[in-house]
């Protein structure tokens, strides 16, 4: 019996702990969820994203495309990520019944297939397959004239962080008139981590977390972003910032960190400006001053080499004075500030 290796590539576009879908069938315009597919027989690899295009596979006619991904034999299904539960979705049309399908098998971290003892199979439109451990694909089997994948949703682990939550300072920083937080994230888990959500809860009246790249369409709870990855058993300071209306530090602030996959970052399409001036402060941190006009959109950027260029954020509003920007590191940058780092301030567009 011949088995095909079907892989599932690139970048994880949903949230870890939501179900990722991949669909075979009325396939939009665009990259597939989650990337693109994959798919070798005999040799003939086919590539498959654009709108409407699928792929059907045959151990004698190779490589052709239908409406549906039909698979006789065998064929491995590989993650791009450790998961612990999948569901296959069959197509009731194609082929014709019987159309039973198993899971025989189960990928471990290498990729090695492992036996799985009275596969679970069915005759009907879907099949899941759940363990109590990580694995990094499933080995499917047709049991009948064939059978027809229609969709495919993981559902991967999550990649395990814990964090230490510091006080925020009582002492308001005199240039920028902010209160800050330090927050200590480490990587407790196997896997390296994309991207971090730092929510704040609770905030007091009149207390803005001035750090927030977004805020919970749900909840409406402010939260940031931090944009680069975290090796497992790494740690990161976080530094968070708060403006307080009364000029009183704010208290009882709720802080939680979740590992995401985080957004990217598209070109500014602003004007590029001269700063004032850049120093070190006594404290390490890096303030940049600028002029800004009242209500404008400003975004940092910077850089090690004055070739490749970063994004700072959050966007920073103006006042309409010489205002000053205070690198503190992450989450606002990848990593601390340091001398040899050069800024530039963006107008961006009205």
């Amino acid at each position: 019996m011949k088995t095909f290796v079907l892989l599932l590539l690139g970048s994880v576009l949903s949230s870890f702990g939501q179900g990722i879908g991949f669909d075979f069938q009325n396939v939009p315009p665009g990259a597939l969820p989650g990337g693109f597919l994959t798919l070798e027989v005999n040799g003939v690899t086919a590539f498959f994203s654009a709108a409407g295009t699928t792929v059907s596979v045959s151990p004698n006619a190779g490589v052709h495309v239908l409406h549906t991904a039909s698979f006789t034999g065998q064929i491995g299904i590989e993650f791009p990520v450790p998961v612990r539960q999948v569901t296959l979705s069959l197509d009731p049309l194609l082929p014709a019944p019987p159309h039973t399908a198993a899971i025989v098998g189960y990928y471990d971290r290498n990729f090695s297939v492992l036996s799985i003892p009275n596969p679970p199979s069915t005759s009907g439109s879907s099949l899941v397959y759940s363990r109590g451990s990580d694995f990094w694909g499933v080995l499917l089997e047709n049991r009948g004239n064939g059978f027809a994948l229609s969709r495919l949703v993981i559902q991967p682990v999550p990649p395990a962080v814990s964090y230490l939550v510091g006080a925020i300072s009582t002492n308001i920083d005199r240039q920028t008139g902010l209160y800050y937080q330090q927050v200590i994230v480490t990587n407790s888990g196997v896997n390296p981590i994309q991207g971090l959500r730092i929510s704040a809860t609770n905030l007091p009246s009149g207390v803005r977390l001035v750090s927030a790249t977004g805020t919970n369409a749900n909840s409406g709870t402010p939260f940031v972003e931090f944009i680069s990855s975290l090796s497992p058993g790494a740690t990161l300071a976080l530094s968070l910032a708060y403006y307080s209306f009364t000029r009183l530090a704010p208290s009882e602030v709720g802080v939680s960190v979740e590992a995401v996959i985080p957004p990217i970052l598209t070109a500014s399409g602003g004007e590029t400006l001269a700063v004032r001036r850049a120093f070190i402060r006594p404290d390490g941190k890096t303030a940049v001053e600028f002029d800004s006009l009242l209500g404008r959109s400003y975004l940092f950027e910077y850089s090690d080499d004055l070739r490749q260029w970063k994004q700072a954020q959050p966007v920073v509003v103006g006042d309409g004075t010489r205002m000053i920007w205070v690198d503190t590191g992450p989450p606002g940058t990848d990593s601390p500030p340091s001398a040899s780092r050069y800024y530039r301030v963006v107008l961006l567009p009205p």
